[in-house]
């Protein structure tokens, strides 16, 4: 009777593993320290590196378009503009489908006219600012991966962005979904991006932009963008505009008279409609609007004064301390502060059909 015989073993290759299939892990010491003159810094204060994504929101009509050009002129020449400095001066394509061809030449031509450049600046400003008019987002990563094969810019501008993107915008799913792809592909372009973006509806003329949060959509455009500047009206003052960074604010490159550094800044338009043109009103940056902090203090100080005059119910609260110049906004926050301090407690009063809130 024969043995079975073991079946020979079969001598299969060893598995091919990529070189590099993630990106390394790397310790403390293996990090690479970047200083803020590093050429991967658009903006000084590291305000803008590449392939990062910065935001420019504001309502509807109040001059993002003419800002964001007004930027890209200056940029593309190595100035700064409304205190904001290029490192050196940049490459730019802006996408934009809210203007038109005659507008658009109207705009660059009024700013161009107004600054008195030389040829040599204006020949920089030719070769280095860049536009393209697209009325839709089809084939946008595509696109864009085209313009900068092309151009090789350090900045990309979309304006606005609404234009270039077809889901729904309250969804951090498919909002989400657009950002994450966008910032992937400028990542691996080497290329920065400005957004121009809307602001939601306003609740009231007085009603004050979030400098995070204001832009309309979903928490993920403000968890995307790397520094937001918002562009907010001045009360009573068609004239003006604040202009402020939200995020990044610690690294605002601007300071008020007394030489302290702030967040926001005044602007001033210009008289001539035909060349529209923002100023920075020097020295006057504290006097845009008061700080978030100053205006919970003069809330606060409101709501405390008009409980200890009797004031419980919460309409006739919110009514006695918006006629004190506090807005709506800063209320509600200043009441929940105080509920957190204990420095009041909110009852409820059953009255007929509804619940009134009692402090």
């Amino acid at each position: 009777m024969s043995t079975p015989q073991n079946p020979p073993l079969l001598c299969l290759p060893a598995p091919r593993i990529p070189a590099s299939p993630y990106p390394p892990l790397r310790s403390i010491s293996q990090l690479r320290c970047i200083n803020e003159d590093d050429p991967s810094y658009l903006l000084r204060n590291r305000l803008l590196r590449r392939g990062e994504i910065a935001a420019l929101v504001g309502n509807a009509g109040l001059g993002k378009s003419t800002t964001a050009t007004q930027m890209s002129m200056m940029w593309s020449v190595g100035f700064s503009a409304l205190g904001l400095q290029p490192l050196n001066p940049m490459r730019i394509v802006m996408v934009q489908g809210e203007n038109d061809e005659a507008e658009m030449s109207m705009l660059t031509r009024g700013i161009r006219n107004s600054l008195n450049w030389d040829s040599d600046r204006l020949g920089m400003l030719e070769a280095n600012f860049l536009m393209a008019e697209v009325h839709s987002g089809e084939n946008l990563m595509e696109m864009l991966e085209y313009y900068c094969r092309q151009h090789s810019p350090d900045l990309v501008i979309l304006d606005p962005l609404f234009v270039y993107f077809s889901g729904e915008v309250s969804s951090s799913t498919d909002f989400g979904r657009f950002l994450r792809g966008l910032a992937s592909l400028l990542k691996r372009l080497n290329v920065a991006a400005l957004l121009v973006h809307h602001t939601g509806k306003r609740k009231g003329r007085k009603s004050e932009v979030d400098p995070v949060y204001g832009g309309i959509g979903s928490s993920e455009f403000a968890n995307v963008a790397r520094v937001i500047f918002t562009l907010d009206h001045v009360d009573q003052r068609p004239d003006l505009a604040r202009l402020m960074i939200g995020k990044r604010a610690g690294r605002s490159p601007w300071t008020d008279h007394l030489g302290q550094k702030v967040s926001q800044i005044l602007l001033q338009r210009s008289r001539n409609s035909n060349i529209p043109f923002w100023t920075h009103c020097e020295g006057e940056a504290v006097e845009a609007g008061p700080s978030p902090s100053d205006r919970i203090s003069a809330a606060r100080e409101a709501i405390i004064s008009c409980l200890a005059a009797g004031e419980r119910d919460r309409s006739d609260l919110l009514r006695a301390v918006r006629q004190l110049g506090v807005s709506r906004e800063s209320f509600y926050q200043t009441v929940r502060l105080l509920q957190e301090e204990g420095v009041v407690v909110r009852s409820e009063r059953p009255r007929p059909g509804t619940r009134a809130q009692i402090f």
